[in-house]
């Protein structure tokens, strides 16, 4: 039942209108009749959403060496708050909180979270409507103190991430149960609501497999951590039938770097551009196995459960990946993978090389049978239960 008189303020520090999981927010607010302003960089304003505030760029003595060593040395953490990312907000939106003009306040980012403190805008009349905050990853308790800047800049972090604990949020929602976990531990908080980073359902069959040309597919960030140094060593040792293409998007010099790989190993691994996110699904579905092999570098990595692993499910393809927990559960439940026992090139050649054409096909049909249980409708419902309960 749709709730016509109800307005919602989605807070992003990211550029919205790339974010598929804040376009989610906006298009399932929407079709329950909410009407929904956002707050973000200016020019992404998403196409139905009410009003976009966009923000401020901090002052340009912030970005200079003397100005950034004055800003985290020198200033207290709420001083540099304010210069960094409170008063680059829109007074306009300062207005409509305080006047009560929002059934819920949603923060896609922990960045703003200091703002809470600021009681003319927060009333406790606000605060009672329902403040939430969906946290896209595991926040680090650290900063890396690898330079001079993250030493100054790390405490200013760290007194930040506290606020993902403020008891001002009245609901909290994450990626994966993991992250919660390590939050409820250290934070001293009630477990947050799970809302997985699935996409929309796509009506697809699961394309067939050759036995003589199985087709491997990693896409996403072209980086090291992602496993593809190990991958990539792996198809020097599988046999023929198998074919690997990699599909990549960000550091231009890693991409080529990789190319320079295979090309001097002359290895069976082709390259392909990037689509955009809503053709992925109906793009990859020609392949046979995505590969996800992330050796746990980190938290984020250790906990991951990448929007890859959803589209693939969409594509209707088999998967080959490390012992990474929250995905492992995926392939254990719908038994559309295979799980590779330790984090070396060997090992992920070894689970490469022990598909068989006729347990991929399987393993893709079970993909297809997670499809429609594990998409955008089905997570639209547990976002609805993770803000509050009369909100649903």
């Amino acid at each position: 039942m749709a709730h016509s008189n109800r307005r919602a303020l989605i807070i992003v520090m990211s550029p919205i209108t790339r974010d598929p999981r804040v376009l989610r927010q906006i298009h399932w607010l929407k079709s329950e009749g909410w009407a929904v302003d956002t707050v973000g960089p200016a020019g992404h304003h998403v196409p139905g959403v009410e009003s976009h505030f966009g923000t401020n760029n901090p002052p340009r003595w912030t970005r200079s060496p003397f100005g950034s060593a004055v800003l985290y040395s020198l200033l207290p953490h709420g001083t540099k708050f304010r210069i960094l990312l409170g008063n680059l907000i829109p007074a306009e939106v300062r207005r409509l909180i305080s006047g009560n003009k929002y059934d819920l306040v949603l923060f896609n980012d922990h960045h703003f979270l200091p703002w809470l403190r600021d009681k003319r805008v927060f009333t406790s009349k606000v605060i009672e409507q329902g403040i939430h905050l969906d946290i896209h990853e595991y926040v680090r308790p650290r900063v890396p103190r690898d330079s001079l800047w993250r030493i100054f800049a790390a405490p200013y972090y760290d007194w930040i991430r506290t606020f993902i604990g403020d008891r001002r949020l009245s609901t909290r929602s994450t990626v994966a149960s993991g992250i919660s976990e390590l939050y409820a531990k250290e934070l001293g908080i009630p477990p947050m609501a799970i809302v997985r980073n699935a996409p929309a359902y796509v009506e697809l069959a699961p394309s067939a497999v050759d036995p003589e040309a199985i087709e491997l597919l990693y896409h996403g960030a072209a980086t090291d951590v992602r496993g593809i140094p190990e991958l990539l060593e792996a198809m020097e040792t599988v046999s023929s039938r198998f074919r690997l293409t990699l599909i990549l998007v960000g550091d231009e010099r890693k991409i080529a770097e990789y190319m320079r790989t295979v090309d001097d190993k002359n290895l069976r691994v082709a390259f392909e551009d990037p689509v955009p996110v809503e053709q992925i699904a109906t793009h990859i579905n020609k392949y046979d196995v995505l590969v996800m092999f992330y050796p746990p570098l980190n938290r984020n990595l250790e906990f991951a459960l990448p929007n890859k692993l959803f589209e693939a499910l969409q594509a209707r393809l088999a998967l080959v990946m490390g012992e990474s927990t929250m995905m492992t559960e995926i392939v254990r439940e719908y038994s559309n993978g295979v799980i590779s026992q330790g984090w070396s090139s060997a090992d992920l050649a070894k689970s490469i090389e022990s598909l068989t054409a006729e347990q991929v096909s399987t393993m893709k049909a079970n993909s297809d049978r997670a499809a429609r249980s594990i998409s955008a409708e089905s997570e639209r419902t547990a976002f609805f239960s993770s803000i509050k309960k009369d909100h649903s």
